[in-house]
């Protein structure tokens, strides 16, 4: 009985403390589907496209090769963390991105069209130390962290306005990161299907 009690005990000691240490924004759920959401990308041009996602390691990221008028089933969550897709003609032009990014479950499968991709826009972190992105929150936060980036990486994001996304200094740990001074906040061109931006070019 001792044997069988005590690590009984531990595991109830290890939920009890990731529930308590949880941060604020993370899915610490123990089903990790309770977040995910279905969306419907539907190509409303008249051309074939080819949708990739790329919020995921290369090996296992979703590509699909979508005919006009036809549409393809994405997978996102609802807890504010973003999930990029970028849109590419067959001769592999980039048309635009989509983040899919919610911060609360939609009441219906959601449907974006192809022919409104936002721009995909490249963050490179061409400083010295590393940093936060941030994209801006629709609901009772400001700003929720998409990605740290160490000095020389970069990330691919989909804006669709300006101050949309903020880079700050990242404080702490790098299992807890929070951000610190304010470095600036990422342009949106208006035109082209996509931009690049360094984090020494933002202006707060």
């Amino acid at each position: 009985m001792f044997l069988v009690g005590v690590p009984f005990a531990l595991l109830l000691g290890v939920a009890v403390f990731a529930q308590v240490t949880c941060p604020k924004g993370a899915d610490c759920s123990i089903d990790p589907t309770e977040h995910s959401v279905a969306v419907r990308i539907l190509n409303d041009t008249s051309q074939t496209v080819v949708v990739d996602q790329m919020s995921c390691p290369p090996e296992s990221c979703e590509h699909e090769v979508v005919a006009a008028g036809s549409s393809v089933e994405a997978g996102t969550v609802d807890d504010g963390a973003e999930n990029l897709y970028r849109i590419s003609d067959p001769r592999a032009k980039v048309l635009g991105c989509f983040p899919l990014l919610y911060f609360r479950r939609p009441s219906a499968e959601p449907t974006v069209r192809v022919s409104l991709a936002n721009q995909c826009l490249t963050i490179t972190n061409d400083t010295k130390r590393k940093v936060l992105v941030e994209v801006r929150c629709g609901m009772d936060c400001v700003f929720e962290q998409v990605g740290a980036l160490d000095p020389g990486d970069a990330i691919v994001v989909g804006a669709s306005s300006a101050h949309q996304y903020r880079v700050s200094v990242a404080n702490g740990p790098s299992f807890w990161l929070s951000p610190g001074a304010v470095l600036g906040f990422v342009p949106k061109s208006i035109e082209g299907s996509t931009g690049s931006t360094s984090v020494s070019a933002l202006t707060p």
